[in-house]
């Protein structure tokens, strides 16, 4: 396999970043992620489907942002995964936040990268590294706006 290989799909009509941008930003995170071959599927989905995955996979009958799953297998080096990403959830997350909605979608798909390399946000502690790197890396991917700092509370969970 090369290095990265990205795949992309669109389950809504209207995309809110280029798909090159979006391979620019997985590939900025593996490589600050020390990743050094990967096969990455991202999904980016409507509402309904999204809700229908999270609850199929964790129970939760809520809509979330992101979703990863990491595919990888133990006796290979190399991450094989998907990330799904909520574009509708997005758009409007971004409009009350006042910043683009190709911001607001960077930082699903980093949380989401994060989380397969091993970040954790179900504590507040933890919540508060993750968020941090997340924002660093936005930032790295020349977002110059970035969506607010999530609060972090002893109930957080993703």
């Amino acid at each position: 396999m090369s290095k990265y290989q990205i795949k992309i799909y669109h389950s809504v009509r209207k995309k809110i970043m280029p798909d090159r941008k979006i391979i620019d930003i997985v590939t900025l995170i593996l490589k600050n992620q020390k990743v050094q071959s990967a096969y990455i599927e991202l999904a980016i989905v409507g509402d309904k489907y999204m809700q229908s995955l999270t609850e199929t996979y964790t129970a939760r009958r809520y809509n979330t942002d992101v979703l990863a799953f990491d595919l990888s297998d133990p006796e290979d080096d190399s991450l094989y995964a998907q990330i799904i990403v909520n574009a509708p959830l997005a758009r409007r997350k971004a409009k009350i936040a006042r910043i683009s909605g190709s911001a607001e979608l960077a930082m699903y798909i980093i949380h989401g990268l994060l989380h397969l390399r091993g970040f954790d946000d179900h504590n507040p502690s933890d919540a508060k590294k993750m968020h941090r790197k997340t924002f660093e890396l936005l930032k790295k991917a020349g977002f110059k706006k970035l969506p607010p700092m999530p609060l972090i509370d002893s109930d957080h969970q993703s």
